[in-house]
């Protein structure tokens, strides 16, 4: 297998090495910056390295990703216009069925763009959708997983909300497809917000760092 690069300053020094096909489940309360932090990883890829990227979200529009993304200086559009990025809108798939189709579309997206990296946001809103089936659900993404990002060597963030006061982050995602598992956290220090990351494990790295701050 062949190694990779996030592209993202600071965390490529302490992951060490990634490889090529990497699912890295990124997970953390509400506003600690993994959407940014997915984002960031399409876009450096489109910028350094020229590795075109799909982002499949269940959250947002388009419309508000793309311009919250702009005012961090990440201009998405111009790169979807040059058929090197897509954004596939999620927000109204809520059943079992249309997840079947629309995971198929990812499938063909990923051959017709030659995509290198994808970010699915947010698999615990995957999830939900199977609350009365949770193995069904967790049977078809991990065959879409496999059929998908691992059998084309896609690096894919996978992002999942953590629950506050949690540690894990439920639904047994990190045991069944993931490679590496990032942990983000806020805190409140004499007033100041401080970001911090766990890296919990990383596939073919020895992790010794526990938590780093860092920043957006």
């Amino acid at each position: 297998l062949s190694l990779t690069k996030l592209g993202i300053k600071g965390l490529d020094e302490i992951l060490n090495q990634v490889y090529r096909g990497s699912i890295i489940l990124v997970a953390g309360n509400p506003g600690t910056g993994k959407t940014t932090i997915g984002a960031k990883f399409l876009y450096e890829g489109l910028r350094q390295f020229n590795e075109n990227g799909l982002y499949l979200s269940f959250v947002e529009t388009k419309k508000d990703f793309y311009r919250n993304m702009l005012n961090l200086g990440m201009n998405f559009e111009s790169y979807e216009k040059d058929n090197k990025f897509k954004y596939i809108e999620a927000v109204t798939v809520t059943d079992i069925n249309a997840l079947i189709d629309l995971l198929q579309e990812v499938l063909n997206m990923i051959d017709k763009l030659n995509a290198k990296r994808l970010v699915v946001d947010s698999i615990s809103a995957v999830m939900q959708m199977g609350e009365k089936d949770e193995g069904k659900i967790r049977e078809l993404m991990h065959n879409f997983f496999y059929r998908g990002p691992k059998l084309k060597e896609v690096t894919t963030i996978l992002i999942a909300e953590l629950p506050y006061g949690k540690r894990s982050v439920g639904y047994g995602i990190e045991e069944f497809i993931t490679d590496g598992v990032i942990i983000l956290k806020s805190k409140i220090i004499k007033r100041k917000l401080i970001r911090l990351m766990e890296i919990r494990k990383m596939r073919g790295n020895e992790i010794s760092v526990g938590e780093v701050p860092f920043i957006i």
